[in-house]
């Protein structure tokens, strides 16, 4: 059996054959540092942030400061609802079913 962070490794050995081997892996922890287009579906003034579909159950969340290297007043300044945006998952919190973005490159 091997454990780290990102994956569960084990094998089942019968008279010291290999009967079966087993990897589980966290569903999140490839995602993190992918690149995705998404549709921006919500911007919420209040929270400064921007909610993006990038095909997961949930969409994922961009904070302002996540959006641009230059100042931004309010997140729409820089985009609508409807446009498509390149981002990158920079955070998964499986338990809580939340992702987040950026447009920033990391």
């Amino acid at each position: 059996m091997s454990v780290t962070k990102e994956e569960t490794r084990m094998a089942l050995l019968e008279k010291g054959v290999l009967a079966e081997y087993v990897v589980e892996r966290d569903a999140g922890a490839h995602l993190v540092g992918s690149v995705y287009k998404g549709k921006v579906s919500r911007i919420l003034q209040g929270i400064q942030a921007a909610f993006i579909d990038i095909g997961l159950h949930n969409d994922g969340l961009a904070h302002i400061s996540k959006l641009s290297k230059d100042y931004l007043k309010h997140p729409s300044d820089l985009f609508s609802v409807g446009d498509i945006v390149d981002c990158y998952v920079i955070d998964i919190k499986k338990d809580q079913e939340k992702v987040s973005l950026s447009l920033l490159e990391e």
